[in-house]
């Protein structure tokens, strides 16, 4: 049904409400009779409950924290605000975790596995991005060609890309914070 195989979950959770309350009333059927059957209830009860048991408990005795945007990158969302048209578009490693999420602002190409779940073809302009950062000879066509006022070049970029710091040293760098730049792009 759909287009990232884990995404079909929502169709189980359907079929969970509408089976739900069968298995409750089979369930007391079963400890409202005597001797085995009543066991039964108890066994059955415990197997339908274990599995979510377990998962709450995991969730709960984990020490683990998850960390979505470092201060870093919080802060330097605030210099993308602060220094950026609200309608500027914005060039960036395409992660579920850029700091230009924070900010409001369009951006060239998001996360590659949201975009895919969606079911939309993404792989042109994610090589499109990459031959950006790379300061490939058409970089310069793409960035007039997708109308892009603003780039980052922070870690994220460096992790997924080869980024060609030469090339966005024609730039104005407008903003720096932890390691990521951003650079206002002038088009002719």
């Amino acid at each position: 049904m759909a287009p990232w195989l884990w995404d079909n979950i929502k169709i189980l959770f359907y079929w969970w409400l509408a089976s739900a309350p069968i298995v409750a009333l089979l369930l007391a059927r079963l400890w409202h009779q005597r001797g085995a059957r009543r066991i039964l209830a108890v066994v059955l009860f415990v197997c339908v409950t274990l599995a979510g048991s377990v998962d709450v408990a995991t969730i709960v005795l984990r020490s683990a924290k998850y960390e979505i945007f470092d201060r870093m990158g919080i802060q330097f969302a605030e210099i993308i605000r602060r220094e950026t048209e609200p309608r500027a578009r914005i060039v960036h490693a395409p992660v579920h975790n850029t700091p230009v999420f924070l900010t409001g602002r369009r951006s060239l190409m998001g996360y590659p596995g949201h975009i895919s779940s969606h079911g939309l073809e993404y792989r042109e302009r994610e090589s499109e991005v990459s031959r950006i950062f790379a300061g490939a000879p058409d970089a310069a066509a793409l960035l007039q060609k997708n109308e892009i006022r603003y780039a980052v070049v922070g870690p994220h970029e460096r992790n997924l890309d080869t980024v060609n710091d030469q090339f966005f040293s024609r730039f104005t760098k407008v903003g720096e914070a932890g390691g990521y730049g951003l650079y206002k792009i002038i088009q002719p």
